[in-house]
C-alpha cells in the first residue's frame, strides 16, 4: 500500500480521484484513514482543502463520510443512523447482503468517529494491497491507541484481526489493554483459521437448506467460539445506542455458515468489487464462498458483467484452493462476457504459477457444471483457447481430464469446439498418450466437426 495521507492536501487529490472513478479498494481504504487522520489534527484544515472537490449535494460513500468529516454532514444525522437499525447514511442498493451490511456497519461506526469520536488513524487500515495487514504494524498501532487512551471501534477491531495473521514472533509485551491481550491471544492463535471446504451434490437436503436450483454448493462450518470471541471488544458510547455483548452483529454474519451465502445472488445482494475481497485477504475459500453466487449469474444465459473481475484478487489472497476457489474458477471460465473470462485467465496463471491449482479438481468441478446447464462449452472452449496462448500446458491439464467425461456419453452440443481447444493445446504442448475416450469417439462412423476433431485429437496423441 502506499504510504498514509499525510496532509489536507494530499487527501483532496486522493478524494477527488475516489469520486471520479468506481469504488477501488486501495483509494477506498486510503481516504478512509486518511480522514480519520486529518480531522484528529485539524478538522478546520482539513474542510478548506476539501471545499473545492466536495460537491454539497455528494451522496456517494466516500463523499458523505468526508461530509461528516469536515461538518457538512450533522452530527445528528450520523446518530440517527446509528440508532435505528434500519438507519442509513449510505445507498442501500451498495450494500444489500452479509457482505454488504458489514461494509455498511463499518462505515456507520467510521463516520461516528469522523463526526463525535475522532481516533489518529484506522487501526484496520491494509499494508498491503490485497487487504492484508502486517501483525507486527497492527501491534504497533494498537499500541499507540493504548498510550494515548483510544479505544478501538468495534467493527474496525475485527477487521484488523480478521485481515491479519502471526507467525509467533511478534513482540506484543507492551499491550496491556483488553483490546492488546485479545491481539496477543489472536496472533498466538494464528489468527481465524484457514480453512477448505467440500461439495454438496445438487439436490441435496442439507443442513436445513434445500438446493433448489440443482447447483452444487460448498459446506464449510461457521469458526469455533473462541475465535469469535477474541473479535470483540466493548462498544463505543453513542448515546441511544444499548451496547451488545460479544462480536458486533456485522462481524458474526460475514463469518456466518457458508449456506447463507451459496443460496444468495446479485439480485439479492450489492455487486460484489475489490472491497469484499479485501475483508478476508488471508482466506481464499472464505472469499469463494462469497462471491460464488454472483460468479453464478455471469455465466447464465443472460450473464451478469464484471463479477469475475475479482478472481484475479481472489488468486492474489492467502490461504487453501479447496473446492469453493475451483468452483468459483469454472463459473470464470464460463463466463459469458470476454473482458470477465480474461480475469479468469489472469487468476488461473496467477494460482498455476503459485502452485495452488489443482487441474483435476477443476476438471471436475467444469464437467458437474456442465451436466447441470450452469456453464456453456463455447464459453468455456474461448477462455481456454485464451489460457493457452500463454499457457498451452496448463490449458490441456486442465483439458485432458475433462475430455474423458465430455465424450462419453451423451456430449453437449458445443463439445466439438473444446475438443478442438484440445487439439490446439496437444500440439502446442507436445502432449502424447492415447485417451481413451478420445479414441472411442474417434473410431465412431460420421462426418461431424466433434469426431473430426476427435481425430485429429487421438492422431496427435498416438497410440499406446
Amino acid at each position: 500500500m502506499p504510504a498514509p495521507l499525510a496532509t489536507p492536501a494530499e487527501l483532496a487529490e486522493e478524494l477527488a480521484a475516489a469520486l471520479a472513478a468506481p469504488e477501488e479498494s486501495v483509494s477506498f481504504e486510503r481516504v478512509l484513514d486518511g480522514l480519520a487522520r486529518q480531522v484528529w489534527a485539524d478538522r478546520d484544515a482539513l474542510a478548506a482543502a476539501l471545499a473545492p472537490v466536495l460537491p454539497a449535494d455528494e451522496w456517494r460513500t466516500l463523499g458523505v463520510l468526508a461530509g461528516t468529516a469536515t461538518g457538512a454532514v450533522p452530527r445528528p444525522r450520523v446518530l440517527r443512523a446509528l440508532q435505528s437499525r434500519r438507519g442509513r447514511m449510505f445507498s442501500s442498493w451498495e450494500f444489500r447482503g452479509p457482505v454488504g451490511e458489514f461494509l455498511a456497519a463499518r462505515l456507520h461506526e467510521t463516520a461516528w468517529r469522523l463526526a463525535a469520536d475522532p481516533v489518529p488513524f484506522l487501526l484496520s487500515t491494509p499494508t498491503w494491497r490485497n487487504g492484508a495487514l502486517d501483525a507486527r504494524e497492527l501491534v504497533a498501532r494498537l499500541a499507540r491507541y493504548q498510550e494515548l487512551g483510544v479505544r478501538p471501534g468495534p467493527v474496525d477491531f475485527a477487521l484488523a484481526l480478521l485481515r491479519t495473521a502471526g507467525d509467533g514472533t511478534e513482540d506484543t509485551r507492551a499491550l496491556t489493554s483488553p483490546a492488546g491481550r485479545q491481539l496477543a491471544a489472536w496472533l498466538r492463535g494464528g489468527g481465524l483459521p484457514r480453512r477448505t471446504s467440500t461439495p454438496v451434490p445438487p439436490g441435496t437436503w442439507t443442513t436445513g437448506v434445500w438446493c433448489a436450483e440443482f447447483r452444487r454448493y460448498a459446506e464449510q462450518p461457521e469458526p469455533a467460539g473462541p475465535a469469535l470471541e477474541l473479535l470483540a471488544v466493548p462498544a463505543l458510547d453513542v448515546p441511544g445506542v444499548e451496547p451488545a455483548a460479544g462480536p458486533p452483529e456485522a462481524v458474526r454474519a460475514l463469518l456466518g455458515p457458508s449456506r447463507d451465502f451459496q443460496l444468495r445472488s446479485a439480485v439479492e445482494d450489492s455487486a460484489p468489487d475489490s472491497r469484499w475481497t479485501a475483508l478476508l485477504p488471508r482466506h481464499r475459500e472464505e472469499l469463494a464462498l462469497r462471491i460464488t453466487g454472483q460468479l453464478a449469474q455471469s455465466a447464465a444465459d443472460t450473464p451478469e458483467r464484471g463479477h469475475p473481475q475479482l478472481l484475479p484478487l481472489l488468486a492474489e489472497a492467502e490461504g487453501p484452493c479447496g473446492f469453493a476457489v475451483h468452483q468459483a474458477l469454472a463459473y470464470g471460465l464460463g463466463a459469458g462476457h470476454a473482458e470477465d473470462r480474461s480475469a479468469t485467465v489472469d487468476a488461473l496463471l496467477s494460482l498455476a504459477a503459485q502452485r495452488q491449482l489443482d487441474p483435476a479438481a477443476l476438471a471436475a468441478e467444469v464437467h458437474e457444471l456442465l451436466a447441470l446447464g450452469a456453464v456453456k462449452p463455447n464459453r468455456l472452449a474461448a477462455t481456454l483457447a485464451e489460457l493457452a496462448d500463454p499457457a498451452p500446458r496448463l490449458a490441456w491439464s486442465v483439458l485432458a481430464p475433462l475430455l474423458p467425461a465430455l465424450l462419453d456419453g451423451s456430449p453437449p452440443r458445443g463439445a466439438a469446439d473444446l475438443v478442438a481447444v484440445a487439439v490446439d493445446c496437444a500440439r502446442r504442448s507436445g502432449a502424447r498418450g492415447p485417451i481413451d475416450a478420445v479414441t472411442r469417439t474417434a473410431a465412431r462412423k460420421g462426418g461431424t466437426k466433434l469426431l473430426a476433431e476427435a481425430r485429429n485429437l487421438a492422431a496427435l496423441l498416438g497410440p499406446a
